[in-house]
């Protein structure tokens, strides 16, 4: 079974906030997984967007090079606050702790930030799935 929950961007979320963002639908999700499923119930979380633009900006320094107004467009398109105070890495750490909370399945590795074409492939697949515009007989591979 596949479930989707979306939330939103946890881009802008406190690193102390993460277990509060995600608990309504980690929640969700237990209560859809049969109990006897549980033990093989895999959780992949992949920032997108919003987390790379966090990302890129602590690379460069807040407001101190020239992409500051490139910068600050696409994150207040995105919704992202230049002046988060939680790092990129802060916040996948407290995923991952909150992660551990859950009796979920998890790797760390499939904890991440994934990449924009990594974004559009999931993103029609998901479109496909939903759809149901997948045919049965066809196998979806890829690497990351």
């Amino acid at each position: 079974m596949i479930f989707f929950c979306f939330l939103g961007g946890i881009a802008n979320i406190e690193s102390y906030n993460v277990s509060a963002f995600l608990d309504p639908c980690f929640t969700e999700t237990k209560n859809k997984i049969l109990d006897e499923s549980m033990e093989n119930a895999q959780v992949f979380f992949g920032a997108t967007a919003g987390m790379r633009l966090l990302k890129l900006v602590s690379r460069i320094g807040f407001k101190e090079r020239l992409f500051n107004i490139y910068l600050t467009t696409m994150m207040a398109i995105s919704g992202v606050s230049l002046d988060s105070p939680s790092t990129v890495t802060e916040i996948l750490d407290a995923v991952v702790h909150y992660l551990e909370t859950t009796g979920l399945k998890f790797n760390e590795n499939d904890i991440r930030i994934i990449s924009g074409p990594v974004e559009g492939l999931s993103a029609w697949i998901t479109a496909n799935y939903l759809t149901e515009t997948l045919e049965s007989h066809v196998s979806i591979v890829f690497t990351i």
